[in-house]
């Protein structure tokens, strides 16, 4: 892996000289903006995998990662001049709940001098989000089912609650795979839980999982890395190996704790895998859900479930956006009628 930083006058003249030393492969680590020779200059740090394959999609190119940092900004900058330009409760309810600014926006002029703006950001958000289709197959079903996200966002605590549900119902073909060889003891905690479930548990150097696994039926949950959008040759590898057991279903796990900005920086990041559903986590956690109601408004993927910490067997919910709204309203300030409500 090479690392490399690099400083010029605007983005453009940087991501060039990116390109031209690391190629169009290249990772953006960080950029920001520093004063050198009493100016200010960009500053990228940027890393490249120089080891090529063929075949395996290798993440966003450095002009889409670029855009996201830039979109970032504005939408920053957007949301600080929205804040000066609306002092109105409404206005100021949906920063507070860290919804992303385009969606505030759209909810903001939908709500605007309604009897109950409450009720029609419920509406314009159940019109968004996508009908949840169940992630879990019928007993008699066989699917594959992957879990990806960033780190600590509860992949492997949403497969054990996937997989305590599936044991609890009359089927008993479940397989766990774990292709998270990268994170310390995972491996071993995941044995566990197959112990405890009394399910088997197949790992990445199996041969059977680098094969694809093509004579297994039934329930197939699937556990990975979290450097899986990564140009590095281990992401590389678990990319290739995911691609070989055929997932039916690729779930995208964001934690309910993050900023709206995180989390949709992480949904970008991790396109270059795929995604088919979403799964949010920890919803017990916090009472600000305006960042996963964001981000299910603007995937146009369905929430397969969301799921909350506690014992493994505690099992999935069904992700519904208007209980979560009125938690919100329970705990904050929320506008009624145009006016500003009591504290609940």
């Amino acid at each position: 892996m090479q690392f490399r930083t690099f400083v010029a006058d605007t983005m453009p003249q940087a991501l060039d000289r990116i390109r031209k030393a690391l190629g169009p492969d290249a990772v953006l680590l960080h950029t920001r903006m520093i004063a050198r020779n009493g100016r200010r200059r960009v500053e990228i740090a940027a890393a490249c995998d120089p080891i090529p394959e063929a075949g395996i999609d290798r993440g966003p190119d450095i002009d889409g990662q670029a855009w996201r940092h830039v979109t970032g900004e504005l939408e920053g900058a957007r949301r600080q001049i929205d804040d000066l330009r609306r002092g109105d409760p409404l206005a100021r309810w949906l920063r507070d709940a860290d919804f992303l600014p385009a969606v505030a926006e759209t909810l903001y002029a939908e709500a605007r001098g309604k009897p109950q703006p409450l009720e029609q950001i419920a509406l314009s958000i159940a019109a968004a989000v996508k009908p949840a289709s169940a992630l879990l197959p019928l007993p008699d079903q066989s699917r594959r089912i992957a879990l990806i996200g960033p780190p600590g966002a509860g992949k492997t605590t949403a497969l054990v609650k996937l997989a305590a549900q599936a044991a609890s119902s009359p089927r008993t073909d479940i397989v766990l795979v774990n292709l998270d060889s990268y994170r310390p003891g995972a491996e071993e905690y995941l044995s566990q839980v197959g112990d405890t479930l009394r399910v088997p548990v197949l790992f990445e150097s199996t041969r059977e999982v680098q094969k694809g696994m093509p004579e297994a039926e039934g329930l197939v949950l699937i556990d990975t890395d979290a450097r899986m959008w990564a140009a590095d040759p281990g992401a590389v590898a678990v990319r290739a190996t995911l691609k070989r057991l055929q997932p039916d279903a690729v779930a995208l796990v964001l934690p309910a704790v993050w900023r709206s900005s995180d989390l949709q920086d992480a949904f970008d990041r991790y396109q270059s895998c795929r995604p088919t559903h979403l799964v949010f986590s920890g919803l017990d956690l916090t009472s600000r859900y305006g960042g996963i109601l964001s981000i299910a408004c603007v995937s146009e993927l369905p929430v397969a479930c969301v799921v909350t910490t506690g014992r493994f067997d505690s099992g999935t919910r069904m992700f519904r956006p208007e209980g979560l709204l009125q938690q919100m309203q329970a705990l904050s300030t929320m506008p009624v009628s145009g006016k500003e409500s009591t504290r609940a």
